[in-house]
């Protein structure tokens, strides 16, 4: 079968809208007499689903996937395969609905880079010009959470600094150093009550790994950035990426807060823990008004509580952050199952 594909505007644009605008059948697409598109072999590219079913399905690494490629504006190959969730037996379909976690950290950076271009601050400004209780940050020399010991930093923590995790900040679970301990004895990795405006203050008061600039860590810089992304613009986080990159790009099925008729849609959480796995059924059967709020935490940074629409108790759920869909709804529901 042959099928011409429209070129896409903008080259950049959501998967959803990507999607949208494509008629393609399962597996990969022809194109004319040539077996290319965008420069890409199909036969070659649709082996990528034998290796995924093979290597990671068949030998249950992985319950299902879902792989697009496209190129040049062009959607290449996009194919479903497996289970979204294997207790109901649901397939993977083209609307399902991901967990993209640390992913989101592009988006935070880009709505960041979005107010540089704007002239709202400088990449070598020191960060605390925005955060004045950042003024006096120090670096870990020795002791162990509250009795630490710490020496001073050999220049100011930049925004660039962040941009490039290049901060001195760390992340709970690296669990390799007493700095790394006292983020998990503050539960910065997450937990009830935790807010960017929270985390920001609590750092203040911790040591930092190493000196801005002569090292590489990934971190919570990146929520750093979210925060800075709403003292800058004067909106909170999910109004920004809203009125500035999802709605411009056509984004309509990422978001903080599954709605109830995407619910069927997003796959329910897999843990290797018996205990977790027990409270995310759970969690699944619980009716939607009484289902937490989902923050984005693993990825880019919190939205103050008060900014969220929902029926919902303000809870934060360790394993929440944004979801993202790979094409616009085909199907809808009118409720969770």
């Amino acid at each position: 079968m042959t099928r011409h594909l429209p070129t896409l505007e903008p080259s950049v644009c959501s998967l959803g809208k990507l999607l949208s605008r494509v008629h393609a059948h399962e597996g990969y697409f022809t194109y004319g007499p040539s077996n290319c598109i965008a420069g890409v072999d199909l036969e070659r590219i649709s082996h990528i689903g034998s290796h995924l079913q093979s290597a990671y399905i068949d030998a249950g690494k992985l319950p299902g996937a879902l792989t697009l490629v496209a190129r040049r504006g062009e959607l290449v190959y996009c194919h479903a395969q497996g289970l979204r969730d294997v207790e109901r037996g649901l397939p993977v379909e083209r609307d399902t609905l991901f967990r993209i976690y640390s992913m989101t950290k592009p988006i935070t950076s880009i709505a960041l880079m979005q107010l540089y271009e704007q002239g709202r601050f400088l990449l070598d400004d020191p960060v605390h010009k925005y955060i004045p209780s950042w003024s006096n940050l120090r670096v870990y020399k020795t002791g162990v959470y509250p009795q630490i010991l710490t020496t001073a930093c050999e220049r100011p923590m930049t925004i660039r600094d962040l941009l490039t995790h290049q901060s001195g900040l760390t992340y709970g679970f690296m669990n390799r150093t007493n700095v790394d301990a006292a983020y998990r004895s503050l539960k910065l990795d997450g937990g009830p009550g935790l807010t960017l405006d929270r985390l920001v203050e609590d750092l203040a008061r911790l040591p930092l790994e190493f000196s801005p600039g002569t090292a590489w860590n990934y971190s919570v810089a990146t929520d750093v950035c979210g925060y800075l992304v709403q003292v800058l613009s004067g909106l909170t986080l999910d109004e920004y990426f809203q009125r500035h990159i999802f709605a411009p790009l056509g984004m309509v099925d990422t978001f903080f807060t599954v709605p109830p008729t995407s619910c069927p849609a997003l796959p329910p959480a897999i843990s290797s823990s018996p205990a977790a796995a027990s409270a995310c059924r759970t969690t699944r059967k619980t009716p939607t008004s009484a289902r937490p709020t989902a923050i984005c935490r693993a990825a880019a940074g919190w939205s103050p509580p008060s900014t969220i629409t929902t029926a919902s108790p303000r809870r934060w759920p360790t394993a929440a952050s944004w979801t993202a869909r790979a094409s616009s709804a085909v199907k809808r529901w009118s409720s969770c199952a």
